[in-house]
């Protein structure tokens, strides 16, 4: 849903200018509706997203203006969407009820929401969504979603590429949820399979069936690199044997000299 629109001012309409490009709306419409016969009821930002939001008029909402605060206790649709399992969330400015105390916050009404401010506040998730877990954009956090961000890095540390690489926020969004990850050995053929397994595991997006601890990742990393790590220590004190034997071999010669 996106709001505050002109109705002929969108890339798919007919009388829209050639240079206006607008994918988003333009997907929007494709994979879902435009309600081509839709009026607002009030002609101001907060009042009508409020109606919006909550299917009533302004004054059952009592936003009223563009400054008016929230009653306490609204309910919006997206909180019964999200009580019944659907992933729910809000990219852009708030500009509804004159919450400038608490910047752009939507208050807890969505599973997440991104928008620009300096000042991270209860209900926002402020990072880059290219590292969070799937389940952290539902409101689902424990230690574990952690784990999944360390996935992403050792993944982009393995490969020397972006995992989650798209052009905006909502595609990066997408990506999370949706794009099939394959192990880093695809892009470095030096990876053993053994780290492969492990950096997948750490990137599961069903929490129980990643790493349950960062011990446990500790312990699977460090019984893979442990017999190369034995094997790198064994080949440096070989060649530190031959080196000295060289040096020792030379000093004799320049006696013997």
């Amino acid at each position: 849903l996106s709001d505050d629109h002109r109705y002929d001012f969108m890339s798919f309409a007919p009388t829209a200018p050639r240079w206006l490009q607008t994918p988003a709306l333009d997907r929007m419409r494709r994979e879902g509706a435009h309600v081509r016969n839709a009026f607002v009821t009030t002609s101001l930002c907060s009042p009508s997203r409020a109606s919006i939001l909550t299917g009533q008029y302004a004054h059952r909402h009592g936003v009223v203006d563009n400054t008016s605060p929230i009653p306490r206790g609204t309910v919006f649709f997206p909180q019964h969407l999200k009580q019944a399992g659907y992933a729910t969330g809000y990219i852009g400015k708030w500009h509804m009820g004159g919450q400038r105390d608490v910047g752009d916050a939507p208050q807890q009404k969505f599973a997440f929401a991104a928008a620009r401010s300096t000042v991270t506040q209860a209900g926002k998730i402020k990072g880059k969504f290219s590292y969070m877990a799937p389940e952290y954009l539902q409101g689902q956090l424990d230690l574990r979603a952690y784990l999944f961000g360390l996935g992403v890095i050792a993944h982009e540390l393995l490969t020397g590429r972006r995992l989650f690489n798209a052009k905006n926020d909502f595609a990066t969004i997408t990506a999370l949820r949706e794009m099939p990850i394959q192990p880093p050995s695809r892009w470095n053929p030096a990876i053993p399979r053994d780290l492969d397994d492990i950096v997948l595991t750490a990137l599961q997006r069903n929490p129980d069936l990643r790493w349950q601890s960062a011990s446990a990742m500790q312990t699977a990393i460090t019984n893979v690199l442990r017999p190369r790590m034995s094997r790198l220590r064994h080949r440096r004190m070989s060649r530190s044997v031959s080196v000295s034997r060289l040096l020792v071999g030379s000093s004799r010669l320049r006696s013997f000299g």
